[in-house]
């Protein structure tokens, strides 16, 4: 099942510093990310990327744990 939402449904109250370590883990402010979908279905792409590395990762030092 999939979950649309827009920017009127989300009410985030969204700092300076929050902005920033957006920036600089995605490359664009979150204001931007908001507005312009094609970025935002870029970043979410890249999220999926390192969330499929990250349990491929954990798969492996679990499996070597266990020897």
């Amino acid at each position: 099942m999939t979950i649309y939402l827009t920017d009127e449904m989300i009410h985030l109250k969204f700092t300076a510093e929050m902005d920033k370590s957006f920036h600089q883990a995605h490359g664009i402010g979150y204001n931007e990310y908001c507005r312009k979908h094609k970025k935002r279905m870029e970043v979410e792409k890249n999220r999926e990327k390192d969330y499929q590395k990250t349990q491929i990762f954990l798969a492996k030092l679990k499996g070597k744990a266990f020897l």
